[in-house]
């Protein structure tokens, strides 16, 4: 019996169809590699894509490492062609 599990579109179709549909859902899905090969990118186009779609969303980014580049995060949201700042919360801890 195969379990079917519900997935959250990267908002990259050629990702999505790498993956299956998307991310899964209800579940940490690590996203790892060496710097400047697009993490962050990756991270925040998969949240705003779903904001997008999903207008009662709202988003939670971690920035552990205190590097995230808010120009960058604003073209990325922007790009969407919406004004969903305003639903993506911005964390960075301050220690472990």
């Amino acid at each position: 019996m195969m379990i079917q599990t519900s997935r959250t579109p990267s908002g990259i179709p050629s990702l999505d169809r790498l993956l299956g549909g998307g991310f899964h859902r209800a579940a940490l899905n690590l996203i790892y590699g060496e710097a400047a090969t697009g993490k962050t990118t990756l991270s925040l186009t998969t949240a705003f894509y779903h904001l997008k779609n999903n207008k009662a969303s709202k988003a939670f980014y971690l920035d552990i490492d205190n590097k995230l580049n808010t120009a960058r995060l604003e073209q990325i949201a922007l790009s969407q062609g919406v004004d969903l700042l305003k639903r993506i919360h911005l964390y960075t801890p301050k220690d472990f």
